[in-house]
């Protein structure tokens, strides 16, 4: 080799070394010389070690939420470059966190950014798992077989019932504060029999009555477990 200073063992095993001199790898073993690698191969084996590195890094970022990657996937794998392909994981793990912070309710490992919109998406026996405090100007409806699990944060309203169970099979509201925001009557009102709605650790704070039960639900169980 004409300039030694370049000389960068890449691995070094049984006798067997892997140098990079300028760029080129060469294999260097019992006294001989050979190249197994040109600089283009060298430098486009880099890039695809980085882009897989990175594309694992994006996947693991969306931690137990079920969100698709797919474009930030493609984003990278089109970077030319090791920079690029940094400045991109680094623009999808961003995206991918605000989109995290955005929930506000969860039903599975699937994450939405409205309450209604998970109760809409959610199917018999599910459970909707709020992410944070939550503020609505409509009853929020009941109509299912499912639970609503609070996750210890508080649901204010300030519409005229703050939910409205209208479900013929049972209803689980757990792990809840309900506030009445604006002289709400109402924070649970069961409108349809028979119903079994169950209340554990719920509490209701402002209004005139906790849960009621309408006329057209009369022989509905509630069964209440703070």
């Amino acid at each position: 080799f004409e300039d030694y200073t370049n000389i960068e063992v890449v691995i070094s095993v049984n006798n067997i070394n892997l140098v990079n001199v300028g760029g080129y790898v060469y294999e260097v073993s019992n006294g001989y010389i050979n190249i197994i690698e040109t600089k283009g191969q060298f430098e486009a084996r880099e890039l695809a070690v980085a882009k897989e590195v990175a594309k694992a890094e994006i996947i693991a970022s969306t931690g137990s939420y079920s969100i698709d990657v797919e474009e930030y996937l493609i984003a990278v794998e089109a970077c030319e470059t090791i920079e690029a392909v940094e400045t991109a994981k680094i623009e999808a793990i961003e995206a991918i966190e605000a989109t995290i912070a955005s929930y506000v309710a969860l039903v599975g490992n699937v994450g939405y950014t409205s309450v209604v919109n998970a109760l809409n998406a959610a199917q018999a026996g599910d459970v909707v798992t709020l992410l944070n405090n939550v503020e609505l100007t409509t009853a929020l409806v009941l109509d299912k077989e499912i639970t609503l699990d609070g996750n210890g944060y508080t649901l204010t309203s300030t519409a005229d019932r703050a939910i409205n169970v209208n479900c013929a099979k049972e209803v689980t509201i757990k792990n809840l504060t309900i506030v009445n925001g604006s002289n709400v009557e109402r924070a649970i009102n069961v409108i349809q029999k028979p119903a079994t709605l169950v209340i554990d650790n719920v509490e209701a704070e402002g209004f005139k009555y906790a849960i009621n039960v309408a006329a057209s639900a009369k022989g509905s169980l509630i069964e209440i477990n703070n």
